[in-house]
C-alpha cells in the first residue's frame, strides 16, 4: 500500500462540515492499509481520531512561509509516494505561505504524486501570496 501525507488545516469537530469531511477520507485511507501521516498545524490536542496506520503531527503552528523548512522537513522525513492536500481556510492565509515553495518542491521528486480535494467552489477564489 502507498504512504501517503494528508495536508490538512482543519479540525474534525470544524464547524463546517469540511473538516469532517477532511478526517473522514484520511481515516479511511488509514483503514484501506494505506500508511497515513496527516500534518496540520492545528492543535493536535483537539484531534480525536485514531488509527494504528494513521500517525499525525504538527510540524508548524502555521502554513506561513516562515515555516517552509518544518514543513519540507516533515514531508521529506515521511518518504511519502502521495501527498494529499485538502483546501485551506481563506482567513487563515495572512502573508506570505509555504504553498508555491511547496508545488516546486514537490515538482523535484518525480514519484510524488499530488492529489488535492476541493471542499466547495469557494475554495476555488484565487487569493494572493500577500495580504
Amino acid at each position: 500500500m502507498a504512504r501517503i501525507i494528508a495536508l490538512v488545516d482543519r479540525l474534525p469537530s470544524d464547524t463546517e462540515w469540511k473538516g469532517t469531511f477532511a478526517w473522514n477520507i484520511i481515516l479511511s485511507l488509514a483503514e484501506s492499509q494505506h500508511e497515513v501521516l496527516a500534518l496540520s498545524p492545528c492543535d493536535l490536542d483537539s484531534i480525536e481520531i485514531t488509527h494504528s496506520r494513521l500517525n499525525i503531527a504538527r510540524p508548524a503552528k502555521s502554513f506561513g512561509l516562515q515555516y517552509f523548512p518544518k514543513w519540507l522537513q516533515a514531508l521529506f522525513q515521511f518518504n511519502p509516494e502521495i501527498v494529499h492536500t485538502f483546501a485551506i481556510q481563506e482567513p487563515r492565509m495572512r502573508g506570505l505561505t509555504i504553498w508555491p515553495l511547496l508545488e516546486s518542491a514537490l515538482s523535484v521528486i518525480p514519484r510524488i504524486r499530488r492529489f488535492s480535494t476541493a471542499l466547495s467552489s469557494d475554495c476555488f477564489t484565487p487569493f494572493p501570496a500577500v495580504n
